[in-house]
């Protein structure tokens, strides 16, 4: 049986031919979202594997109002939105979800590239300086899933103390 490599940050995953995507998944969305280095994914008797290239994709609407919504209720209790042009000091972190603001840093503070402004699992978004401008996230999320995830972030805001 062949066995394929690449880093996952790269590379998605299909058991559909390339030709059909609807089924496409990161890999981020079938390991360990923490675990780093290499993936590997081999060959089955019940389909097959098929790498290629994966980009970003822009903001969905209804993601960049969730995250807004979620910005706003940490600028309420904290006095600085993390969606708005404030640096990546400006941050909400908790194992569940991550929030920041944009990293100015151009690759001094993270020479691997900068972490995403948010995430959630395996998912992730970025912007340019805020909200709402160049906005691209991970993978599509459907609106049932996004809030779903949403208001996971929203119970966690909940219990936590800023």
């Amino acid at each position: 049986m062949p066995t394929a490599t690449a880093t996952r940050k790269d590379y998605a995953w299909t058991s559909k031919p390339c030709g059909d995507v609807t089924e496409t998944t990161t890999f981020l969305d079938r390991l360990d979202p923490w675990a780093e280095g290499l993936a590997k994914l081999t060959h089955g008797a019940s389909g097959f594997v098929v790498f290629y290239p994966v980009k970003e994709i822009p903001m969905e609407p209804h993601v960049e109002a969730g995250l807004r919504h979620l910005g706003a209720l940490i600028a309420k209790r904290t006095g600085t939105n993390p969606t708005e042009n404030t640096g990546p000091d400006v941050a909400f972190t908790h194992h569940v979800f991550r929030i920041a603001g944009y990293c100015w840093c151009d690759g001094e503070r993270h020479p691997e590239g900068c972490p995403p402004n948010f995430r959630y699992g395996a998912f992730t978004c970025r912007w340019y300086k805020y909200l709402g401008r160049s906005g691209v996230q991970s993978r599509p999320v459907l609106p049932n899933e996004w809030r779903t995830m949403l208001a996971t972030c929203l119970e966690v805001l909940e219990g936590q103390p800023i």
